[in-house]
């Protein structure tokens, strides 16, 4: 019986150690990032539009490159790659998860306004996409459009600012001023706080 209360207490004090350390396992991390609890992804909705902006870490984005089975040398290198500049994920979706974000409140059979929407998400909309720091306003250094060929409700913009000469000191807006879709200008938050507060990755 005393065996299997030493094995009980050695498991308990590993949790409360790796708790203490803030570190979380490549999985944990991942699972941690994308916890819409830990306010790295806002969202606001315009009738059934929703917007929402994802904060990204050199860590997560070289997670979702490299996968989360990690080994620490190449991931320290890879890593490197992507530092020295802060990464996002914009998204425009229908608010009813169901519609097709290039027809959503067109009409089903004008191609001519789905075309011109098509257009404005893989080009034109990159100008209109800007993040601001405290009194700094950054355009984007990286734009991708991810078309998904209406296999979902909504399309994915990666998105990357070089923000390296600000103190960081501040929350981070990111400003929508959309020209397609009706909703004028959009501004998602995220709190300063929320991006002091991520916690390590562990390699081991």
């Amino acid at each position: 019986m005393k065996p299997k209360i030493k094995i009980i207490i050695s498991v308990q004090l590993c949790w409360v150690l790796i708790s203490c350390s803030g570190k979380l396992s490549p999985v944990e991390y991942m699972r941690w990032m994308n916890d819409k609890n830990n306010h790295l992804i806002v969202e606001q909705q315009y009738k059934n539009f929703i917007f929402s902006a994802q904060y990204k870490t050199p860590e997560y984005v070289t997670l979702i490159d490299q996968g989360t089975t990690v080994v620490p040398d190449l991931f320290r290198k890879k890593i490197q790659e992507y530092k020295g500049l802060e990464y996002y994920t914009f998204r425009i979706g229908s608010f009813d998860e169901k519609s097709d974000v290039l027809k959503n409140g067109l009409n089903e059979k004008d191609n001519e306004a789905s075309n011109t929407r098509l257009n404005y998400f893989s080009s034109t909309i990159e100008k209109d996409i800007k993040l601001t720091c405290g009194k700094d306003t950054f355009p984007c250094s990286i734009f991708l459009f991810e078309r998904t060929y209406n296999m979902t409700s909504f399309n994915n913009f990666i998105l990357a600012f070089n923000i390296k000469n600000n103190e960081n000191n501040c929350d981070r807006v990111l400003v929508f001023d959309d020209h397609n879709l009706g909703a004028g200008l959009i501004k998602l938050t995220i709190l300063k706080n929320s991006i002091d507060n991520i916690p390590n990755l562990s390699l081991l």
